[in-house]
């Protein structure tokens, strides 16, 4: 993960009296408010997309994934 972006969302954790560990930092930019998303590429079962979330000002994007709908246990085996 980026340093400065791990520094900020940190931070805000710790503002906010959250544990600051990573997968706590990931968390936190996981369920940040999303502002926009978009650049779907569809495969079988899951679509890529990309992500902006804002957290405490800064703007943050990833690669992200969703299910495509066609996940029927014979289907994922």
């Amino acid at each position: 993960m980026n340093e400065k972006i791990k520094k900020h969302v940190g931070d805000y954790c710790q503002s906010q009296g959250w544990q600051t560990s990573d997968a706590d930092i990931l968390e936190a930019i996981l369920e940040a408010e999303k502002v926009w998303s978009g650049n779907e590429e569809e495969c079988r079962h899951w679509i890529d997309y990309d992500k902006v979330v804002k957290i405490n000002g800064m703007y943050i994007m990833f690669g992200w994934a969703k299910g495509a709908g066609d996940q029927g246990p014979r289907d994922v085996g």
